[in-house]
């Protein structure tokens, strides 16, 4: 989206452990969730079940998600 440089920019400065892979589908998305140790869900959208969300959960992968929709409903601490 419009803010990549920025965040890119945030990662590299902060020296966190951060990979942008940009879209993916299909066995190249069930790979990388197989192997992230969590997923970043930064939604602007008012979803109540985020497809993301719900493909990171049948991986057994936590989920850092945005207080919006019916994310906070799925993502306990």
């Amino acid at each position: 989206g419009p803010d990549e440089d920025r965040l890119k920019a945030l990662a590299a400065e902060s020296g966190g452990n951060v990979v942008f892979h940009g879209f993916r589908k299909g066995d190249a998305l069930w790979s990388l969730i197989r192997a992230c140790r969590a997923l970043v869900l930064p939604s602007e959208w008012y979803e109540n079940a985020p497809i993301s969300l719900l493909e990171a959960f049948a991986m057994a992968k936590p989920v850092i998600g945005a207080a919006i929709g019916g994310i906070p409903e799925m993502v306990t601490d």
